[in-house]
């Protein structure tokens, strides 16, 4: 069905679980509440499944129906006529003839409605019933003498008219329409004759053929003739003609075109479940549905095994993808999806499986089957679906019963089992009767929709166009969210649940319609017939009435109570009130049977004892014959009518569905249109108790079989109720001869189900007064019928009245009798008593004449001789008893079965007979005395059908038939003479059994082989057979459609075989078993359910072929599989690292393999070999696998050390089987995935710190990154111990991968501090980080003090050499302090220098630098005196004093510090001299205030500036040791950025100390470690690395404000961090270089906006920048240009 898609907005996000469809279905709304929350409920029903209150029901006994009568008029597609007038029918001229003489088609009315009755005429006659044509008429083909047949027939007097069919009747009132004027292209559809065989039916499609038309297929119920063209004007006429006076055709009609049912819907709704705490078991299990649709998705995932074919024999193309629409995958999923990927989208019935039957031309997205739907429905019940599902109909005809709508009630009654479920079509206009065939078949179960609590807008209303109550149910139709087809290119839903395909579609779809609903509505028929096959213990087999019916009897009437009605039909489906009907929190019962059959004229009766307090609820639903297609469409399509009453226990009746305000009411008349009829009586609205009485009648028709329920709250009542019928007295004569002595026959039945106990009956000649029979009988069972035969004659001529009475005393306790009900007991009958004239004896087989009434009855019973006759001469005396010459003519009935079961009532036979008088059926007879008075005759009986010389032979059919012989005057029809003959042909039972298909048997591992065993039954009967395999190796065997090893055949008429498919699963290979070559032996034994002691048995073996496969497995470094294909993981490995994978081969086949693996890789400059067996090969191995065997291949793969993060190599592992003109292969592979491998490393010479007191020793380490990508390093220290300075000297900030850098770091022991190892050692830690991933190394630096000869140098306190008188002498004095750990003495030089570092010549120094030995903390002094030449500068000059030191061998000296002193002279007048204007008490205040102004305007401009490190310049820790040549500049360095700190005057001394502590503020903190920043590099700061931006500063001096570095915040502890530069792994650009991913402006640019990004300098980007560093640092490099 195409579906038509819910809004959007409707579905989005509330779309619901089927849940509510539970609910709707298995609870009605209106009481929920009571059901669920009642506590009377709850403590007689807990939560678990609940009793069923299901029981099988038997009618209490048969009563005598009367017929209703003809109404004498003809129902046609021309109209409504009485045939007795003439002029009436209005058609062209050329089709108002008949074709008799050719064609034999005829039409007989009847004054009733009775099938059985035409029958019986129809054997006297020797004519065919072909179809029935209302009013009580039916189409027959008569005899080879046709005219002569329908006088024949016109004579009997149960015969209204009889007469030739005109070809006007056989055609669509549409084709008649247009019959000037027909088309000239007609696809059509033609009613075949039921008369036709197959081999008929296949020359009659080859006659149709000869016409001009494209295709012809016929079926058993319809022709379609598609492309029937004609050129010439009148062609079509011509062609049309030639179909309709073919007596093989009854009628012809327009092919319509099929649609798929879908509609817009208002309110939505999903699937979940059906199943509640009733019955936890209820899922579909063991149900097999056919799906009539587009196509199907079949391996949608939530479908796994339960489809069992995707079938398209009967579609014009063989695609049975669902491509269009997705409508037959939806409509599937709505029964079986698992609910897997969204448990909203389970279907009703997800434990059952599924035949689908794609019928979709995929090119136009339309239905075009090419078969009939009787064709395709018989092919799935025969694949063992129960259930078919045709969410589709017809576009035009609406609520009109075509030819399609016929053929599935003939279906129907071919295959009962089988319930077909049809949409009844979306019709948003919602006019009145537009039901879309073949929804409008009777005996199918049509489906509306509804949202749940009303019928949807758009679902088609009945009723159909003759009346009948369609829809038969709605369900919940709206908003249904089930699966989507992958495939689908135009779905028609919008998406629901979660989950999507493998393309990115959703797996599920939401949809409105009559197609969703009638999903939902075959699946709950499903869980209805599963319901009745597991919970009721029916018997008998599930029928599809009785579905149709538990279903009807619980339909929610939805809104006001209105049932029946044109929009919902019997209401909406409620499976809980079907299974568990409740009448608030009390149970109610319900009793079922569909094992009976009524005949015409008669009916049953139920008698229960009911609480009518809590409601009634009966349903009858029959299967009914396929309707006439000559009708008009007004006329009803009933052929079989049931009536159902209901007579309460005062008498009261209710008629079936006479119904007003949604329940029955009384009054009213009989339905003779519907073949579904209800009675309803709601909770509340009776209150009488006791016996009530259910009654079902045939009213006319045929004999017909119904399922009927009851629901009520009670129990079958016992009672008895003995009752008389029509033939309750039957004459051996039926005008028997006065003094003739003959047999009467007297029955009588009791129609209720209790025994009568003993009762009295009497029969009496009311004519002459005479008693004939009064006896009494102790007992009649129920149900049961009771005859006995007397012996009487007739001693006058004339009408005698009979009577039988039953009960004469009034001793059994009746439902009816004279003082209950109806008085049924007694039963009058009138015989005609013939005068002397005409008798017909029968002989013995010696010919002899019986004697006496018992011999006369014996000769009457004949033998027949079945296994060596086909047929039987009856010899038979003709006495003339008259006293005048007469003409006498002899009749003969047809033969008829007879049944003991009803002895009053004759069957027509399955077999055709012939009877023949041999010496002729008209005689001239003498009068009695003379001679030839008598003749003997001989009845020469032949079953045609039996052919004991065919093989295998075919025996006359079984059972007991009669035939009558009349003979009678030919002038005076009431002297005549009847006699009957009865044959018995007794049992042959005989069957053959055929194997085919079990040569060269054979099959795999895990495969199937298969062969079939037909039995065909020989024996002349209906017979059952069973079929039982077993397995020499007990492997499973599996019969037909089931899974089991016995199953029971079909029960097989005479000749009829079926074929059963055998298959044997032969077990998958495990361990290398079973090997090829293996022979099983397959048994297989056919019993007979008729013969006990039959038993045959056939034999096959199957032979295990040979099985080559193998699997494979590719595991990872741990040993854990990486799985196949795309979804392959890839293994991750290091750099430089040497690893191993390894995978399995194991030989899954039965038999050795040899195999090959080959090894490809997408980079071969990586080192890859296999290793098999210890041997390396570096592109194939091979070898050879037993079965079960299993072996391992290695693949060695060496990563380069050059290998970056994130480099991939992929290979390929081809396993093949290695034989010629094979191409069995398995490739596995994955990628080699080269980690992020952090590798870092920190060595040192091993041996100690050698350190030094007072100096730094220099000692070098080395960093080594082993791993394969670039670090950012933080170096860090620990404190050292108390007093000694450690120091790093120019540590890397980053280390590309496989590099290795070396690291000076200085360590200065404390002053005095003795020679010897040192017990507490320095660590040094460095931690690189590569984005998100760090690696963390140190160094544990054990220290050891060496003999050191250290001078610490200071001034005496009472040192004073400013403004010195010139050419006079200053003096101060130098304490020489031995801070070392040895001993030793040396010189003290001094030098005086300028303000330009310039010794000054004309200053002088005076002392005497040498001093002896000092011991370690001895100090002495030296005397300085200094004297300014007269020409001497009044500047500020500056002493500097070092002491070269001297010790013995083996003793380090380090060189002291530089120690200076400030001197001035005097102010001189030859030239500006400030102390020669100012005293000199001024001059020193000024010169003393002077550098602290200096100090004061330095800090002011040190606290406005940020100070930023140069990128590459050596960082310095406290103390660090650096070569003598830049000590200065690193001294002055310190001493700037101290000055933000310290309040010291600059003309004071620094002190180590003092140097120390501003070196370690200017390193300060480092930030935490983290990922390297976003752009590839840092802006362009000192000298980068190669690949780095250019530099612009120098290293080797503090940065100016251009620069760009960060200022941490003081901290003991060194960290340094260094961003890592990977423009080239990141694909960054430098300098002016653009993106390729993101194009940016020129570098120098101006003026240049970009969203996102800082705003760009008039000049343009800083050289060396980049666009991406502009994007992150440009912010910063802004605000330290601005000054803010």
């Amino acid at each position: 069905m195409a579906i038509t898609m819910v809004e959007g907005w409707r579905i989005s996000g509330r779309v619901r679980a089927l849940s509510l469809i539970a609910l709707m279905l298995l609870t009605p709304l209106s009481t929920v509440a009571a059901f669920i929350i009642s506590d009377d409920r709850t403590d007689s029903l807990p939560l678990r499944m609940r009793d069923s209150h299901w029981q099988s029901v038997s009618p209490d006994g048969v009563f005598e129906f009367e017929l209703s009568p003809s109404s004498g008029l003809l129902h046609t597609r021309l109209g409504s006529f009485d045939p007795l007038e003439v002029g009436r029918l209005v058609a062209p001229g050329e089709l108002m003839h008949s074709r008799l003489e050719v064609d034999r088609l005829a039409i007989v009315q009847l004054f009733v409605n009775d099938a059985g009755l035409m029958e019986k005429i129809c054997q006297t006659n020797g004519c065919i019933v072909l179809e029935p044509i209302p009013d009580a008429a039916w189409r027959v083909r008569v005899s080879a003498d046709a005219n002569g047949s329908l006088d024949h027939i016109n004579a009997d007097s149960r015969v209204r008219w009889a007469g030739p069919e005109v070809a006007a009747l056989r055609l669509h009132e549409g084709l008649m329409g247009k019959w000037s004027k027909l088309p000239t292209t007609l696809d059509l559809v033609a009613l075949p004759a039921p008369d036709l065989s197959s081999g008929e039916l296949q020359i009659l499609a080859q006659d149709l053929g000869r016409l001009s038309v494209e295709e012809v297929t016929c079926g058993i119920t319809l022709c379609r003739i598609v492309g029937l063209s004609a050129i010439e004007a009148g062609g079509q006429q011509q062609q049309l003609l030639t179909m309709l006076f073919d007596g093989r055709l009854l009628f012809v009609e327009p092919m319509n075109p099929l649609r798929l049912m879908n509609a817009q819907a208002s309110s939505d709704i999903g699937l979940t479940t059906i199943l509640l705490s009733d019955n936890l078991g209820l899922n579909g299990s063991g149900e097999t549905f056919a799906v009539l649709d587009t196509g199907l998705d079949s391996d949608h995932p939530d479908f796994s095994d339960r489809i069992l074919s995707v079938r398209t024999s009967f579609s014009y193309d063989q695609s049975g993808a669902d491509s269009n629409s997705g409508h037959g995958t939806h409509v599937t999923g709505t029964l079986i999806s698992d609910g897997g990927s969204y448990a909203g989208g389970q279907g009703l019935v997800p434990q059952s499986t599924v035949h689908m039957y794609a019928l979709e031309y995929d090119l136009s997205g339309m239905i075009a089957k090419t078969g009939s739907t009787y064709d395709i429905l018989r092919d799935a019940s025969i694949a063992g679906a129960r259930i078919g599902v045709n969410a589709w109909g017809s576009s035009v005809d609406l609520g009109q019963y075509n030819l399609e709508s016929r053929s599935l009630d003939t279906f129907a009654i071919d295959y009962p089992a089988f319930l077909a479920v049809f949409a009844v079509g979306d019709d948003p206009v919602q006019g009145s009767s537009s039901v879309a065939p073949p929804s409008t078949a009777k005996n199918v179960l049509s489906i509306g929709a509804s949202d749940g609590s009303s019928v949807a807008n758009f679902s088609a209303l009945g009723p159909a166009l003759d009346g009948r109550i369609k829809p038969d149910l709605v369900a919940p139709g709206v908003g249904i969210c089930s699966t989507r087809a992958e495939e689908a290119t135009s779905p028609s839903g919008v998406a629901c649940g979660t989950g999507v395909h493998a393309n990115g579609d959703p797996l599920y779809m939401a949809v409105s319609g009559t197609s969703p609903a009638t999903a939902v509505g075959a699946a709950s028929a499903g869980l209805m017939r599963q319901f009745l096959r597991t919970e009721t213990g029916i018997s008998g087999g599930v029928t599809s009435d009785l579905v149709k019916a538990a279903l009807i009897n619980g339909g929610k009437d939805l809104g006001s109570p209105d049932i029946p009605n044109p929009s919902e039909g019997w209401g909406q489906i409620d499976l809980e009130n079907s299974m568990y009907p409740m009448a608030g929190a009390v149970v109610r019962n319900s009793w079922y049977d569909n094992t009976q059959e009524l005949e015409p004229g008669f009916g049953f009766i139920y008698t229960f004892d009911l609480d009518s307090s809590f409601g009634v609820d009966i349903t009858l639903v029959w299967l009914d014959p396929s309707g006439s297609s000559a009708s008009p469409q007004s006329t009803a399509r009933l052929v079989n009518d049931l009536d159902l009453q209901l007579i309460a226990p005062d008498g009261t009746i209710w008629l079936g569905n006479n119904f007003a305000s949604g329940q029955s009411i009384t009054g009213g008349s009989k339905d003779s249109v519907n073949n579904v009829e209800r009675i309803r009586l709601l909770p509340g609205s009776q209150t009488q108790t006791g016996q009530w009485s259910v009654m079902i009648g045939n009213d006319g028709g045929g004999k017909q079989g119904f399922a009927l329920i009851t629901t009520a709250n009670g129990s079958i009542t016992p009672s008895s109720d003995l009752t008389t019928y029509s033939d309750s007295i039957l004459p051996s004569q039926e005008s028997p001869l006065v003094l003739e002595e003959i047999t009467i026959q007297l029955s009588w039945v009791n129609q209720a189900s209790l025994d009568s106990g003993q009762y009295r009956i009497i029969f009496e000649d009311i004519t002459s007064g005479t008693i004939l029979l009064d006896t009494n009988h102790s007992n009649l069972e129920g149900g049961k019928i009771f005859a006995q035969s007397i012996y009487h004659t007739f001693t006058t001529t004339g009408q005698h009245e009979m009577r039988l009475s039953i009960d004469t005393n009034f001793e059994v306790v009746e439902i009816n009798d004279e003082i209950n009900g109806i008085n049924n007991n007694i039963h009058t009958q009138v015989v005609n008593v013939s005068a002397l004239g005409l008798r017909l004896v029968p002989l013995h087989s010696d010919g002899s004449e019986p004697v006496g009434q018992e011999q006369i009855t014996a000769a009457a019973i004949h033998q027949f001789d079945v296994n060596n006759e086909t047929g039987l001469n009856i010899p038979i005396k003709l006495k003339h008893e008259g006293t005048s010459e007469e003409e006498v003519k002899l009749t003969v009935t047809n033969v008829q079965r007879y049944d003991p079961q009803q002895p009053n009532r004759l069957f027509s036979t399955e077999d055709s007979w012939t009877r023949i008088i041999v010496e002729g059926s008209q005689f001239t007879m003498p009068a009695q005395g003379e001679e030839n008075d008598s003749i003997i005759l001989t009845l020469a009986l032949e079953d045609t059908s039996a052919d004991l010389a065919a093989n295998p032979p075919r025996f006359a059919r079984a059972g007991t038939f009669v035939v009558d012989l009349t003979v009678r005057y030919l002038n005076q029809p009431l002297v005549s003479h009847s006699l009957r003959f009865t044959i018995n042909v007794g049992k042959v039972d005989a069957v053959s059994v055929v194997v085919a298909g079990v040569g060269n048997l054979q099959a795999e591992p895990g495969g199937i082989a298969s062969f079939s065993i037909s039995v065909r039954n020989t024996g002349n009967t209906v017979a059952q057979h069973r079929l039982t395999c077993g397995s020499g190796h007990g492997w499973p065997v599996e019969l037909g459609p089931s899974q089991s090893s016995t199953i029971d055949f079909e029960p097989l008429d005479i000749l009829e075989f079926l074929p059963m498919q055998v298959r044997l699963r032969i077990p998958p290979v495990t361990n290398g078993s079973p090997l090829a070559g293996e022979v099983d032996l397959i048994t297989c034994t056919v019993t007979s359910n008729n013969d006990p002691t039959f038993s045959h048995s056939e034999y096959a073996n199957v032979t295990v072929s040979e099985l080559k496969d193998f699997s494979t497995e590719l595991f990872d470094l741990q040993g854990n599989p990486v799985g196949t294909g795309a979804s392959a993981l890839p293994i991750t490995v290091d750099t430089g690292a040497t690893v191993n994978v390894s995978m399995s081969i194991t030989n899954i086949g039965n038999t050795e393999i040899p195999l090959s693996v080959k090894l490809q890789s997408a980079n071969t400059e990586w080192g890859m070999y296999l290793v098999y067996d210890g041997e390396i090969e570096y592109d194939k191995v091979t070898f050879n696998l037993l079965p079960g065997q299993s072996t391992t291949v290695q693949v060695t793969a060496i990563i380069p050390l050059s290998t970056s993060d994130g480099s991939q190599n992929a290979f390929s592992l081809t396993t093949r089987l290695d034989e010629v003109g094979t191409n069995q292969f398995i490739t596995n592979g994955t990628n080699f995935l080269v980690g992020k491998l952090l590798g870092l490393s920190l060595e040192s010479s091993g041996e100690k710190v050698q350190a030094t007191v007072g100096a730094w020793s220099q000692y070098s380490l080395w960093l080594n990154n082993t791993g394969n990508g670039a670090l950012n390093l933080n170096w860090s220290t620990v404190e050292p111990p108390p007093g000694w300075q450690f120091g790093i000297d120019s540590a890397p900030k980053s280390i590309d991968k496989l590099v290795s850098s070396e690291v000076s770091f200085g360590v200065i022991a404390p002053n005095l501090t003795a020679v010897g190892d040192i017990e507490q050692s320095i660590r040094v830690r460095v931690i690189g980080t590569y984005y998100n991933d760090s690696v963390e190394v140190f160094i544990d630096l054990e220290l050891t003090v060496v003999p050191t000869l250290h001078f610490g140098l200071e001034f005496a306190p009472e040192s004073n050499v400013h403004d010195l008188t010139r050419d006079s002498q200053g003096q101060f004095v130098i304490i020489i302090s031995n801070l070392g750990n040895s001993p030793g003495g040396g010189n003290l030089t001094a030098i005086i220098v300028d303000g330009d570092g310039v010794e000054d010549p004309k200053w002088s120094l005076q002392y005497d630098g040498s001093f002896d030995e000092l011991q370690p903390g001895e100090e002495t002094s030296v005397t300085i005196s200094v004297t300014p030449t007269a020409d001497a500068g009044s500047g500020l000059r500056t002493v500097e004093i070092t002491i070269l030191g001297q010790a013995d061998e083996g003793v380090t000296v380090t060189n002291s510090e530089l120690l200076s002193l400030g001197v001035t002279a005097e102010s001189s007048t030859s030239a500006f001299d400030l102390s020669s204007i100012v005293s000199t008490e001024v001059f020193f205040s000024i010169v003393v205030l002077i550098p602290i102004i200096l100090f004061v305007v330095v800090r002011r401009m040190r606290s406005s500036a940020k100070i930023y490190d140069d990128e590459g310049e050596s960082l310095v820790a406290p103390g660090v040791y650096t070569s003598q040549e830049n000590i200065s500049e690193r001294r002055a360095a310190a001493l700037m950025e101290d000055v933000e700190k310290e309040d010291d005057a600059i003309s004071g001394d620094i002190s180590q100390s003092e140097i120390q502590a501003a070196l370690v503020q200017s390193i300060g903190d480092m930030p935490p470690p983290g990922p390297a920043p976003l752009p590839t590099g840092l802006p362009p700061a000192g000298l980068p690395p190669d690949g780095l931006p250019p530099a612009v500063l120098p290293p080797a001096e503090i940065p100016p404000a251009e620069a760009f570095s960060f200022s941490p915040a003081n901290t003991t502890v060194q960290n340094i961090t260094v961003n890592i530069h990977d423009s080239i792994v990141q694909g960054g650009v430098t300098g002016s270089e653009q993106s390729d991913s993101e194009p940016m402006p020129e570098a120098g640019q101006q003026g240049v906006v970009i969203a996102g990004m800082p705003p760009v300098p008039p000049t343009g980007l800083p050289p060396g920048w980049s666009w991406e560093q502009w994007r992150h640092y440009g912010a910063e490099w802004l605000q330290h240009h601005s000054g803010k």
